[in-house]
């Protein structure tokens, strides 16, 4: 004869299933901290540095060097510095477009 469980009873599953959860919401939440420090480390780099920054991790990832477990980390970070990298880029493009034709002077060195 199969014994119901009433609602206060936990099975095994049902303790595996919120351990899990635990595990998912706890490196999720490590995750999000990761992304805000790196956002935060990238503001402070000029284009050039975030984008040596860039080519390195690319450098690693395809040498092999990063173990299975970090490439996530490691594709994150990249991610992050390509942002900023872009962001950098937006805005000198939008000050490029806002410069007035009659401003412009021709450059009297040649």
């Amino acid at each position: 004869m199969i014994k119901a469980t009433s609602s206060s009873e936990k099975t095994p599953r049902d303790s595996g299933s919120k351990q899990q959860k635990h595990a998912i919401n706890t490196a999720q939440s490590t995750l999000d901290s990761m992304l805000k420090e790196w956002r935060q480390d990238a503001k402070s780099l000029s284009y050039e540095e975030s984008l040596q920054a860039l080519d390195l991790l690319l450098t690693q990832l395809q040498n092999d060097s990063v173990p299975v477990e970090e490439l996530q980390r490691h594709y994150l970070q990249g991610k992050v510095y390509l942002e900023h990298c872009e962001a950098l880029l937006n805005t000198v493009e939008q000050s490029v477009l806002q410069l007035d034709a009659s401003n412009l002077k021709p450059n009297s060195d040649t």
